[in-house]
């Protein structure tokens, strides 16, 4: 008795230190307490949230672990755990503890949504996809509904239709028509703003272009070659950055009449009042729904026209959006009634890249040294659906011998490799014929394709930067065509790069595709040599046409006396 009334003593005295800030010192009395009695599941569980807010993870991680061997129906301890392994790409030992969340309490709109992170981090979207609509019927708020938009996209059994239902019903819970101060998370602070004009023809057109990401090198491969040949002339470009401003971001070329702006510390009404006041013919968004954020932004309507390029991969579902710019393979007739925009289609592709980065030289075909015919994938974990693994697993079993290897950031854990691995063999794939490897620095990771004879694209959500850094490496891209944007992406790339033998309309057609590579790599050998010096040539590394292509098309959209966003 007198041993539990000192941890008990412990235990108040950790809040009394907590309340004053002292993290530290409440974490060092409840280990006191521990020690006295240890076997009290909630103490484990509040050591483990000090020392988790503290930066001790290690310490976190086991004294939760502990809390649910103390006592297996603490949900709060479940939770909390799978938060922790969550934040540090630990996806699948994270899944374990949210569903243990959820099974001990049903009605956790955290747990479901968080599960739903889970489950779609490591491919199961559209399992993802019936927990984030259960969290939002729980009321879980903007968190879900948001994901739940952003993910419809990409689901392998979604339709089109579907896609423009989710997106405008989310939209029309965050941005109603009416009053500005509505409270939902995402609505415009004030009413959309009156911009003032001047004749076009006066000047040259004025260009903005927002993004997130402009900092990242590696997300901004297909957009900076197109910005760096602007016709500074005719266009003049206002740069509105969240990311760092200084220095100037790696890829882009800086010219003096330029406008570069670091918007980070705005909200969306400060920056459309700054939009606004640079009077521009158009605003083109480069995030999509990776930047939820910004979107209110577009719905304040600072600029002439919005416009959506380079980040949508479906339509936003947002009236305040005019225009979407893709090209006739990504965006096919007939797809405009899917979409609440008017589709503009570019000739050839509507990316294209260059390559002015260190890379590897091209390798010889790996099999051609005696190794087994290796099919390869650097895509992320999360375009690894169920339905992809039932394909290379189909590939793989009509390829006696053959190999797969896959790179990416969700496989730097081994609980996901084994997780992953476990899906193959589900399907009869032995553990032998896979390899997994984690990230590393790019050079080492585009010298991966060393490796491989054969790269397989995701679906529906294909590889775009992925597909043409493969491509750069010699090593051409199987893929299969679907029936909308993100699983259009690859064919659009492999036809501007001459190489329309290895699309894929159906997965009967990938199998034999894939196979017959496999079974005659000849047609690869010389391939592998000629491809890096067939793409310069090439529509997919042309970046000043389609500057010019896309300057055209802001040119016709300036002209334009009102947008003609169809389906409103």
């Amino acid at each position: 008795m007198q041993e539990n009334q000192s941890a008990i003593t412990w235990v108040e005295r950790s809040a009394a230190l907590c309340k004053q800030g002292d993290r530290v010192g409440a974490a060092a009395a409840l280990r006191e307490a521990i020690a006295i009695e240890p076997g009290v599941a909630a103490w484990h569980c509040d050591l483990a949230v000090l020392c988790q807010t503290s930066g001790q993870i290690d310490e976190a991680e086991a004294a939760y672990r502990r809390a649910v061997e103390c006592d297996s129906a603490l949900r709060q301890a479940w939770y909390n755990l799978g938060c922790l392994l969550n934040d540090q790409d630990r996806e699948a030992e994270a899944l374990e503890c949210f569903h243990q969340a959820v099974r001990l309490a049903p009605d956790y709109a955290a747990a479901h949504h968080n599960l739903a992170q889970s489950l779609f981090n490591l491919g199961n979207t559209d399992e993802a996809i019936a927990h984030y609509r259960r969290a939002v019927a729980l009321g879980a708020g903007a968190k879900p509904e948001t994901m739940l938009a952003l993910s419809i996209a990409v689901s392998p059994t979604a339709t089109a239709r579907e896609v423009l239902e989710t997106r405008r019903s989310w939209s029309r819970r965050n941005f109603p028509p009416s009053p500005p101060n509505s409270m939902s998370p995402l609505a415009p602070s004030s009413p959309p703003l009156a911009v003032s004009r001047v004749e076009s023809s006066a000047r040259p057109l004025r260009i903005g272009y927002v993004s997130a990401y402009f900092e990242y090198p590696n997300w901004m491969k297909p957009v900076w070659p197109v910005i760096n040949r602007h016709d500074r002339s005719k266009f003049e470009l206002f740069l509105y950055s969240d990311g760092r401003s200084d220095p100037l971001p790696a890829g882009y070329h800086p010219h003096p009449a330029d406008h570069f702006h670091a918007t980070a510390s705005l909200d969306n009404a400060a920056l459309a009042r700054l939009v606004a006041s640079h009077e521009l013919d158009l605003l083109v968004d480069l995030n999509g729904f990776s930047r939820v954020q910004r979107l209110p932004l577009f719905a304040l309507r600072p600029a002439k026209a919005n416009v959506g390029w380079f980040n949508m991969f479906a339509t936003t579902g947002m009236d305040c959006f005019d225009y979407l710019i893709g090209d006739r393979t990504v965006i096919a007739p007939g797809d405009d009634m899917d979409y609440c925009e008017k589709l503009l289609r570019l000739d050839g592709c509507y990316l294209a890249f260059e390559v002015d980065y260190p890379v590897p030289a091209v390798s010889p075909l790996p099999c051609l040294s005696g190794r087994p015919f290796t099919f390869g994938s650097l895509a992320s974990m999360y375009k690894i659906t169920p339905q992809v693994v039932d394909l290379w697993s189909r590939v793989l079993k009509e390829t006696p011998g053959s190999r797969l290897l896959m790179r990416n950031q969700g496989l730097r854990s081994p609980a996901n490799r084994k997780y992953l691995a476990e899906r193959f063999a589900r399907r009869g794939i032995a553990a032998d014929r896979l390899e997994f490897m984690g990230p590393t620095d790019h050079f080492q990771f585009l010298q991966t394709y060393d490796a491989i004879d054969l790269a397989l694209d995701p679906w529906p959500y294909n590889g775009g930067t992925t597909t043409s850094e493969a491509l750069w490496q010699g090593v051409p891209v199987a893929s299969l065509r679907g029936d909308r944007w993100t699983s259009r992406v690859s064919a659009s790339l492999l036809l501007a790069a001459g190489l329309p033998e290895f699309i894929a309309d159906d997965a009967d057609a990938f199998v034999a595709l894939t196979t017959a590579a496999a079974a005659d790599p000849s047609r690869l050998v010389s391939l592998r040599q000629e491809l890096r010096d067939r793409l310069r040539q090439s529509s997919a590394c042309d970046t000043a046409g389609l500057a010019r292509q896309l300057e055209e098309t802001y040119r016709q959209i300036a002209a334009t006396d009102s947008p003609l966003a169809t389906g409103q």
